[in-house]
């Protein structure tokens, strides 16, 4: 027969964690470049693994782009071996099925010279050991082109040794040669032959893991690029490119003893008991306090702004031809310090004092002593002319409206929505605009000399949209730290905030309320303001809406599509058992009804007034028909994509997950894996590439 030498493939490793190293094959795309290189010996750098990763050829090792050692968590797990091979075999245990494992380079030129020899010579079943090649005391012997194995010529056990070399504890294993043994293993070639359409710049929360399995940020971002490339595939046709994932650290610059020796010192004051929980909560938990205090929130926010400015410019300097926008995704804490860094965009602070965080906004700022904010909001509606509207003043004491200024903070939305009527809603308006322009002049006529005692200096150009608190702004530790912001060198596009809580963060600032004409600052002369996008899982602990701080009475959050489409099996049921409760209650309190109606009719068949004042209390009641029409055409129809606020566009800013059939059980339960969900969620990647492709005017399509 005639010998056909074996087609090489390069694989790389892959740290799965501190002490694992696995072997996986390059894309075949990124196997032709890397033979191609070695072959011609024209280049000893080759881009990798969609230009995130440099293959050393000369070293046989590649290394990451756009983070180092640190990032990764010891100083060596950032560099990983390459390998070009040719020949292959099975673990033992579980893995067997769907794990191969390369010989090393050697091994696989010696396996190959003997069976070269093998079928040039037709010499088969002969045993042979490899030359110069520990082999742990195996043995190899071609029985035929397609029967290769290797076993142990003792009964000792053995193991692979630091050469590759599999070894067999008296048990054959079967050789494979080439990849052709393995079809569909290999990654696509998308992700290196595609181009970058969109780059998402990723800013972690507290610590230095970010699930369950003790991932790093680079390990849960590989996993949600994962996710984003099946999705491109099965849900946009690849008629685009992809979109890139970058990682931004911060915590190892915050960790740094280098830089600030946080942890040196929390080493020192830390008790000796329980050493592993209180390590955790060292390199954890702290992180919070930290970012509330002014010397580290400064550091935190510079490492995150100048990382993002240096990805940026370092993914340009690779890829030169990019015309895509770039957005911003925070996990955790990690949005609250995407958030603050462009809430303070395009402020210039002056030199003597640094740009102020975030304070209450206009709508929160508290009113003079002149006003009794407890005052009963009976003389109030008499002025208005409803001093007799028992309807008004009902439908106002429901919604928890019980003093002046809530009223008088109410908007014609607002108002609508609580059912006031047409007629009465624009008499509280006119006497609302006419409480609020009796206020502005009480302000204006305050002497010059009261206004500078009672007013601080301002610290630096207020933020639009937001005002400010008379409380001190400037004391270390109040919740008000002066940090001097960095400023980015890019508009973002959009930033998505995957369980995050900013409101919380806002709320302990002080702020109560946002402005409805609030919006994000331009980070560039003449470019987009970022959108926001809340996205959370409805049992996240750490999760806050961010929408009740633009409306009294805000909606419930826009449900997230499931990624195959509709709602998932349990909501469905839950919508149906919902909708028959509605209707059950409807008949009986229907049958009840008739039958009151019956006897008051037979009671007061005489009396022309009792019944007029029946006709009347029918007209002004509502009927059960319309009141289970309006619960089932809520339940029918999804919850709209509009909000009455500027921050994003007038669109929503919360946007919920579906739950899992088995999260509904026991929502405790999965509440401790519910933060952690984001990384490896269809329906969150899904929702991101639609805002990122919606500016096309595309929409993806269940499969």
């Amino acid at each position: 027969s005639m010998y056909q030498p074996v087609e090489p493939h390069w694989f790389h490793q892959h740290r799965v964690d501190a002490s694992l190293r696995v072997w996986l094959p390059f894309s075949l795309y990124d196997s032709c470049q890397l033979e191609e290189a070695a072959t011609a010996q024209t280049a000893n750098i080759v881009a990798v693994n969609g230009g995130r990763f440099d293959a050393n050829l000369s070293g046989r090792y590649m290394r990451p782009v756009y983070w180092g050692d640190e990032e990764v968590g010891n100083a060596e797990s950032s560099l990983m071996q390459i390998r070009r091979c040719t020949w292959f075999y099975r673990p033992d245990g579980e893995d067997a099925d769907t794990t191969f494992i390369p010989f090393d380079e050697a091994s696989s030129d010696s396996l190959e010279t003997h069976y070269r020899d093998a079928v040039l010579n037709n010499a088969w079943r002969k045993y042979f050991r490899l030359d110069g090649v520990e082999t742990d005391g195996t043995k190899f012997v071609f029985h035929s082109p397609n029967a290769l194995m290797q076993f142990s010529d003792d009964s000792e056990h053995g193991s692979a040794g630091a050469s590759g070399v599999a070894s067999g504890g008296g048990l054959p294993r079967v050789v494979y040669r080439g990849m052709g043994q393995f079809p569909g293993t290999l990654p696509p070639d998308s992700e290196s032959r595609n181009p970058v359409d969109h780059v998402l710049f990723v800013v972690h929360g507290i610590g230095s893991v970010y699930d369950l399995l003790g991932h790093n940020l680079v390990q849960c971002v590989d996993r949600m690029r994962f996710v984003s490339g099946e999705l491109m595939r099965s849900h946009f046709a690849n008629q685009f490119g992809r979109v890139e994932f970058l990682p931004v650290h911060w915590h190892s610059a915050l960790h740094s003893n280098h830089t600030t020796g946080l942890d040196a010192q929390l080493q020192r004051i830390s008790l000796q008991s329980i050493p592993k929980l209180r390590r955790f909560a060292n390199d954890t938990l702290t992180d919070v306090l930290f970012y509330s205090s002014p010397r580290y929130m400064q550091t935190i926010v510079d490492t995150v702004g100048k990382e993002m400015n240096r990805l940026r410019q370092l993914f340009l300097t690779r890829n030169p031809d990019y015309k895509g926008s770039f957005s911003l995704i925070g996990h955790s804490l990690g949005s609250v310090i995407a958030f603050d860094i462009l809430t303070h965009q395009g402020l210039v602070a002056p030199a003597s004092s640094a740009v102020v965080t975030a304070v209450p906004l206009l709508s929160d700022v508290k009113a003079d002593s002149g006003t009794n904010a407890d005052a009963e909001i009976d003389p109030f509606l008499k002025q208005c002319g409803l001093g007799e509207s028992a309807t008004v003043r009902e439908k106002l004491k429901t919604a928890g409206v019980d003093s002046v200024d809530v009223l008088t903070s109410l908007t014609d939305a607002e108002l609508k929505e609580l059912g006031i009527p047409l007629g009465p809603r624009k008499k509280l308006l006119a006497a609302i605009a006419k409480s609020s322009a009796t206020k502005s002049k009480a302000k204006v006529q305050i002497p010059d000399e009261q206004q500078r005692e009672s007013t601080p200096p301002p610290a630096s150009k207020p933020v639009a949209g937001i005002g400010e608190n008379t409380e001190s702004q400037h004391s270390e530790g109040s919740g008000f730290p002066c940090v001097s912001y960095p400023q980015l060198e890019f508009s973002p596009a959009s930033l998505f905030c995957l369980g995050s809580p900013i409101a919380l963060f806002l709320t302990s600032r002080g702020v109560s309320a946002l402005a409805a004409e609030y919006q994000l600052p331009e980070c560039c002369s003449g470019s987009c303001r970022p959108a926001l996008f809340n996205i959370f899982h409805p049992f996240d602990p750490i999760a806050y809406r961010l929408e009740p701080l633009l409306s009294r009475y805000p909606a419930e959050p826009f449900l997230i599509p499931h990624h195959k489409g509709r709602k998932r099996m349990h909501l469905q049921l839950r919508d149906s058992l919902t909708r028959v409760g509605t209707g059950l209650r409807h008949r009986l309190v229907s049958g009840l009804r008739a039958t009151w109606s019956g006897l008051q009719s037979f009671a007061a068949a005489h009396s022309q007034q009792q019944r007029q004042r029946q006709q009347s209390t029918e007209e002004d009641d509502p009927s059960e028909d319309s009141s289970a029409a309006s619960v089932d055409s809520s339940l029918d129809s999804s919850v709209e994509d509009s909000c009455d606020s500027a921050l994003n566009g007038g669109r929503r800013l919360d946007y919920v997950l579906q739950e899992a059939p088995i999260e509904a059980f026991n929502d405790y339960l999965f509440a401790l894996t519910s933060h952690a969900c984001y990384w490896a969620s269809e329906d969150t990647v899904l929702l991101m590439l639609t805002e990122v492709y919606r500016p096309l005017g595309v929409v993806p399509v269940a499969p």
